[in-house]
């Protein structure tokens, strides 16, 4: 193959481009998940137990309450609407790859 053909290839190959390279200050949030950030914690309802996301309610984001590991479920209810805490509830996962605000525990 000529030098272009395989510029070319590597250029389209969709695998080939998710191994380029990355900023050093991006490999923290790209290593890290977030069932290892300090803002996951359990929020304990009245018959089951979900992971949420903390970091979008003002009072653990702005850090001015500690973060604990479990919360209930009526705590968090006084700062957000329920639709509100519905939402965070659904997007919240500890697979999905840090976000800009992750914190190790």
């Amino acid at each position: 193959m000529t030098g272009r053909k395989i510029d070319n290839y590597y250029r389209k190959n969709f695998l080939y481009r998710s191994h380029t390279m990355m900023l050093p200050e991006m490999q923290q949030k790209v290593t890290h998940t977030c069932k290892d950030c300090l803002y996951l914690v359990t929020v304990q309802g009245k018959h089951e137990n979900k992971l949420c996301c903390v970091k979008d309610i003002d009072i653990y984001g702005n850090k001015t309450k500690a973060v604990p590991r479990q919360v209930s479920i009526y705590h968090l209810l006084k700062y957000i609407s329920g639709e509100r805490l519905l939402e965070l509830v659904e997007k919240s996962s500890p697979h999905k790859v840090g976000c800009g605000k992750f914190q190790k525990l």
